[in-house]
């Protein structure tokens, strides 16, 4: 799978041509750096007096610490900026090395998120300070201020106590900015272009706007081009988010699942311009304002597979018990596991234009319910198996008035909607394939499951143990909407995973 183009807004967005003005700070992508032994190496930056920019934040408390940079291999003039990695009380302790010892700066609150941090040492003032998003948190004279080399990213030396996190923004200047400049440079945790303050001191500016398979660090400056060493040969440039291309329900959906996958967020925009009718589906049906809840079950992990892509932190999945997750999709355990989306079938759903799609990409074949709700006598609104049929009940009178395909395995994309009182339809891979003429009951009063059943009163029950890779929630689908939806996740899943379903 291609990855995003890093053009003129660092978002793979291609900016208007003809005015010819600048367009506005954005982050871009950064570089993931994996606290076993990659590292960015460059000519030594030299300066006396300096300032030192960042952004950061943590992958895991699972090390020791690790560098965000470093100075001379060797020596009592030796330095560098670190951070804790045990998970212990001191994870996110930002500590200053000078070659003899450690001075504990400023203990991070949020570590796995974004901080801007900025190093200073005056030769004015005599003195070390750090500033962390805009706020001064340390300063302290210091005995000396000597002539350093700065000349590494991600590690001390090369050799030990690498970072295990993310890197952007990164800055040098041969002078101490003032603590204006530092708040402008933060921007309300916004940020902003280094080449803005003091940019006749800047030595050194590494936006890390990569991608796919670069092995350099840009300087924006011209001098200081940064090698990534042992760092995978697929690359470590993730986006820095908040994202912000040019669909902005799918910057909401990717943000809100921080979803930082450069190949991922591609798939996304597409699935989007495929529901809304802008992409490549058969028949380009704008169905995007026919969802209730979207789950395209994202490869970035369990959390991020629980948003609801159309609404996200409305309808979000809440997961019990932990179902598996991989990047092929989200599996239970045929026990226990199953979400609850927060849906409730009778008050969301409108009755006679509904349905419910689940794209099953394991070939289990045992009995359970695959998603739904019903009220144990008469109504429900589900996906199932049972005795090798595929069976879906769709706002049924009773459980007998249903629609089954034999087709096994089940590794298949599933549709079923209820278009009138007396026209419920199943789609197999986007193709009907059974009608239902008769007469609908009421939708149940209950929250839709996701590997389970709910059943009213009662709870989870005929747990799943299919894996799934994509669950939708909408309303009743024409013949060309629900093989628009088919393409659109096949294509989807394609590009996430390899598998098309």
């Amino acid at each position: 799978m291609g990855v995003i183009n890093q053009l003129d807004d660092g978002f793979g967005i291609s900016i208007g041509g003809g005015g010819g003005s600048t367009p506005p700070f954005a982050f871009g992508n950064a570089l993931q750096f994996d606290g076993v032994n990659d590292y960015v190496s460059f000519t030594p930056v030299t300066a006396n007096e300096m300032t030192i920019s960042l952004w950061a934040k943590a992958s895991a408390a699972d090390g020791t610490f690790g560098y965000y940079f470093s100075s001379d291999t060797t020596g009592t003039d030796r330095e560098g900026l670190r951070i804790t990695e045990t998970a212990g009380g001191s994870f996110g302790q930002i500590s200053y090395f000078d070659g003899a010892a450690i001075t504990n700066l400023h203990l991070l609150s949020s570590p796995l998120d974004w901080n801007h941090l900025v190093l200073i040492r005056n030769t004015t003032t005599k003195a070390l300070q750090l500033y962390v998003n805009g706020v001064s948190v340390y300063s302290s004279a210091i005995a000396a201020i000597s002539t350093n080399n700065i000349f590494i990213l991600g590690t001390l030396n090369g050799t030990a106590n690498y970072l295990n996190g993310t890197l952007d923004e990164v800055s040098i200047w041969n002078t101490a900015l003032s603590g204006t400049d530092i708040t402008n440079l933060y921007n309300s945790g916004n940020g902003n272009l280094a080449t803005n303050y003091s940019p006749a001191n800047l030595l050194a500016y590494w936006r890390m706007n990569g991608s796919g398979t670069d092995t350099t660090a840009v300087d924006e400056q011209g001098t200081y081009d940064g090698t990534l060493n042992n760092f995978p040969t697929s690359g470590m440039w993730v986006v820095h988010l908040p994202y912000n291309g040019s669909d902005a329900d799918a910057n909401a959906y990717i943000n809100a699942a921080k979803i930082t996958d450069l190949s991922e967020i591609a798939a996304v925009e597409k699935l989007f311009s495929d529901l809304k009718g802008t992409g490549s589906t058969t028949n380009n049906s704008n169905i995007y304002s026919k969802f209730h809840a979207l789950y395209p079950i994202s490869p970035t992990s369990l959390a991020a597979s629980a948003v609801n892509a159309v609404n996200p932190a409305t309808y979000d999945i809440t997961w019990f018990n932990s179902p598996t997750h991989t990047t092929s999709g989200v599996v239970g355990n045929g026990t226990t596991q199953y979400g609850d989306t927060g849906l409730n079938a009778s008050t969301v759903l409108s009755s006679n234009n509904n349905g419910i799609t689940l794209s099953i990409n394991n070939t289990n074949i045992s009995n359970a319910s695959e998603c739904g709700v019903r009220d144990g006598i008469s109504e429900a609104f589900e996906l199932i198996t049972f005795s090798s049929t595929f069976r879906s009940r769709i706002q049924t009178a009773t459980l007998g008035d249903q629609m089954t395909d034999s087709t096994t395995p089940f590794d298949n994309v599933h549709t079923a909607v209820r278009r009138g009182s007396t026209d419920a339809e199943y789609y197999l891979n986007g193709v009907g394939t059974q009608t239902n003429s008769t007469p609908s009951g009421s939708l149940p009063n209950g929250n839709i499951y996701i590997f389970a059943e709910n059943i009213v009163g009662v709870g989870g029950n005929a747990f799943s143990l299919k894996r799934t890779s994509f669950f939708a929630i909408h309303q009743g689908l024409t013949d060309n909407e629900a093989k628009d939806l088919y393409d659109a996740i096949t294509t989807y899943n394609a590009n996430v995973i390899g598998g098309g379903r």
